[in-house]
This record gives structure tokens, C-alpha cells and sequence, in this order.
């Protein structure tokens, strides 16, 4: 799980596995961007439907839901996630290319 991806074709500036090597790096990253007006918004990746069986099982069975397994299809947070997309943000909110 050392893959580093640097795409060219999505939004975001980089892929990285999240451990405390990357924690720490981003941490160093934040402050040097907001120097350039810069924010760096981060999105979780990785397994979802284990984590969101989990979470939102139980949430309504009562009404006859089943246990959910489409709840983090947008993105995962962070203390779930095995990857992190990071994305440049500047200071009118929008992404940068």
C-alpha cells in the first residue's frame, strides 16, 4: 500500500496512503501553503461498504429498513480511511488547477 498516484486527469493533486507518515507530512504542507493562500481540503478513500454496514445498521430497523452498506458513497472519513485525496483549494473556495 506505498502507492503515490499523481493524476492528470481528476481534480486532485495526490493520492497518498494515510498513516502517520502522511499525517505528519500534510501537517508540514498545511502550514506552508496557508502562507500562499492556499487551503488543502483532504477526502478518505478506500473500503466503504464494511465501515458503513457498521455504522448505519440498526439506524431504522424498527421501520423495516435493512442494514445500509451505501452510506459513505460520496467519501469516507478520514479516521476510516486507508487513502487520502488532497486537494488545492484557493481563498475563494475554489479548486485549483
Amino acid at each position: 500500500m506505498k502507492t503515490v498516484i499523481f493524476p492528470s486527469e481528476f481534480a486532485y493533486e495526490a493520492k497518498l496512503p494515510y498513516d502517520d507518515k502522511t499525517k505528519a507530512q500534510i501537517k508540514i504542507a498545511r502550514k506552508w501553503a496557508k502562507k500562499f493562500g492556499i487551503y488543502l481540503k483532504l477526502r478518505g478513500s478506500g473500503p466503504r461498504a464494511i465501515h458503513s454496514r457498521r455504522d448505519f445498521s440498526g439506524k431504522g430497523i424498527e421501520y423495516g429498513y435493512k442494514p445500509y452498506s451505501r452510506g459513505y458513497d460520496q467519501s469516507l472519513p478520514l479516521h476510516l480511511a486507508t487513502y487520502v485525496r488532497i486537494y488545492l483549494v484557493g481563498k475563494d473556495g475554489r479548486l485549483l488547477p
